[in-house]
């Protein structure tokens, strides 16, 4: 299909500065993002270090928490 990307979904913990997530932050900002879509689900309502920068490079945050 053309203009279709892949889409990448990565599930975390947050978006604070870790390994992981440091690395994914360093693909992230290096994808060909006409090829790619990435996107993070989160497992806190809390604001990570790197949630400003993941969206303005064009990926979604989504929360995912249980209910207590």
């Amino acid at each position: 299909m053309k203009n279709s990307r892949l889409k990448v979904l990565h599930i975390l913990g947050s978006l604070d500065r870790g390994g992981a997530e440091t690395w994914l932050m360093h693909v992230l900002r290096h994808l060909d993002r006409t090829q790619f879509q990435m996107d993070f689900v989160v497992h806190t309502t809390d604001h990570g270090a790197y949630e400003d920068e993941a969206k303005s490079l064009g990926a979604q945050v989504l929360p995912c928490v249980g209910v207590t």
